[in-house]
């Protein structure tokens, strides 16, 4: 048997400006659902804001009440990110402090003076700016996370937010026609 694994991304796939494309998609979404094997959410913070997320959701768990729903947070991914773009701004920094503190002849220092004298050189603490800048990154995202459970335990359809009133009428519909209703327990 002939396997592949491919991914439907349904921001590029469905198309977001021309609204007759975007029904089509959308009505061609439960196909793509059904023969899925799993729905691999990559979870952001407003993810449970938004009523079309919630609606895809719904729509693989009918269409494919076995398949897996898997929460994939970026919070890893932000931290790299962060954590590299720090580096970066931090070498910078250090190679222009570096270049201030061997800008006289520095022929006669030996190596042990010229660390000393760049580490107490002003610009030592303009590198510290995207250490900070990091840690606080590293608290938001640790923030994000505990936000995360936190809203999936207190989650409720009607505090969820939608473009439009038609899409709200149109993804109601179809939840109740799924689930019987639009009710959600905490």
């Amino acid at each position: 048997q002939f396997h592949t694994d491919m991914c439907f991304l349904d921001v590029v796939s469905i198309n977001q400006a021309d609204p007759e494309l975007m029904g089509r998609g959308i009505y061609g979404l439960g196909g793509f659902l059904a023969v899925s094997s799993e729905l691999r959410i990559l979870w952001s913070r407003p993810y449970l804001t938004r009523l079309w997320c919630i609606f895809e959701m719904a729509a693989f768990r009918k269409a494919n009440p076995t398949g897996k729903i898997i929460l994939k947070p970026l919070f890893l991914e932000t931290f790299v990110v962060c954590a590299v773009f720090c580096l970066n701004i931090w070498l910078v920094i250090d190679e222009i402090r570096m270049q201030v503190l061997f800008m006289g002849d520095a022929s006669d220092m030996d190596q042990t003076s010229a660390m000393v004298q760049g580490t107490f050189n002003p610009l030592s603490f303009l590198s510290l700016i995207p250490v900070i800048w990091c840690f606080h990154q590293c608290r938001r995202l640790f923030r994000e996370k505990l936000e995360v459970v936190d809203n999936l335990k207190n989650f409720e359809l009607a505090k969820v937010s939608c473009r439009t009133a038609e899409d709200r009428e149109f993804i109601y519909h179809g939840i109740q026609m799924w689930y019987g209703s639009t009710y959600s327990s905490k």
